[in-house]
């Protein structure tokens, strides 16, 4: 009896595990703000990073993340190029940052927080003081998957990350770029086996039924460049990571793989219960009962941790072949 209740013990342990949500990069910005020549500010962003954090019993915890250096754009290729070279972040040997979080955090909504980040930039790790502010769930009107939106605020001092290089004015008076950096970072997360909708990484299948009101139209003064109206016989790309030959090959496989084990473990470890179950006495009526509900909630619990092998998603197995 004591193997059984263990066996349960562990079997519901699942459900209380922590859950683990990763950054979506398309709906969040990494972004920053340097004064320059002592009058104004260049202004720009990190657009590609990887960013992953657990949630359990509301509180946030174990962020770890990459921030690529090579997807730095201040609006000027030139001087993104001087970026990655030796006089600041040298990409070519340090490219990437890393950013580290083990302070659990309380989610309130609205409320801002302290929140320090460890930041390593090239040979340098510091902890930067930041502020967070956790905005909520919101749920993706197409996928109906709840997603966590937070906003953190904080300022480095560059020269704390041996980033050194700076020209005098003419003047005289100042330099050309200051030491004080302001950040401010904008996550949209979901669950690692969830997206939204018009995301690469969802295959949107158009919007049917779904009318847009006047009152829940978004007005933008935002300036959008003018393109070119493309040609009606133009080929529109709908491949996506989903639809890759690659992704449909190892998909297949690992899931044919997991189904097998699926069965074995179904069957032998009914078996296997049922004999238990019969030497401790059980009568066979709830022996059945009670062997087949433990296993439909083991094969149902490997199913999920195992969805995104069998094509829940991208297969994780496809960092292999990058």
């Amino acid at each position: 009896m004591k193997t059984f209740i263990t066996l349960l013990t562990l079997v519901l342990s699942f459900q209380t595990m922590a859950a683990n949500y990763a950054v979506n990069t398309e709906h969040s910005q990494i972004k920053f703000k340097i004064p320059y020549m002592g009058f104004s500010n260049v202004e720009g962003r990190f657009k590609k990073f990887d960013i992953n954090f657990e949630i359990k019993d509301n509180k946030l915890s174990n962020l770890k993340g990459k921030i690529f250096v090579s997807s730095i754009d201040t609006h000027d290729k030139k001087r993104d190029s001087h970026l990655k070279k030796p006089d600041f972040f040298d990409s070519k040997r340090f490219p990437e940052f890393e950013i580290e979080s083990n302070t659990p955090l309380s989610l309130v909504k609205n409320q801002e927080v302290d929140f320090p980040v460890d930041l390593k930039i090239k040979t340098v790790k510091k902890t930067v003081p930041m502020k967070l502010t956790y905005l909520g769930l919101r749920k993706d009107p197409w996928t109906k998957n709840n997603g966590h939106y937070f906003k953190l605020k904080g300022q480095l001092n560059r020269y704390d990350f041996d980033i050194k290089w700076n020209k005098k004015l003419d003047s005289g008076d100042g330099f050309v770029i200051g030491d004080k950096v302001e950040i401010e970072i904008i996550i949209e997360a979901y669950h690692v086996n969830e997206k939204p909708a018009f995301s690469r990484f969802y295959k949107h299948r158009g919007n049917k039924g779904h009318s847009i009101k006047p009152e829940d139209q978004v007005i933008t003064t935002e300036y959008v460049k003018p393109t070119k109206p493309q040609s009606t016989k133009a080929k529109i790309d709908t491949k996506s990571e989903y639809s890759s030959p690659a992704t449909v090959v190892v998909t297949t496989l690992s899931g044919f793989v997991i189904f097998i084990l699926l069965i074995v473990i179904g069957i032998f470890g009914q078996k296997y219960l049922s004999d238990f179950l019969d030497r401790i006495g059980v009568p066979e009526k709830w022996n059945f009962i009670l062997s087949s509900m433990v296993i439909v909630v083991v094969l149902v619990e490997i199913s999920i941790y195992t969805a995104p092998y069998m094509g829940w998603g991208v297969s994780p197995l496809m960092k292999l072949f990058k």
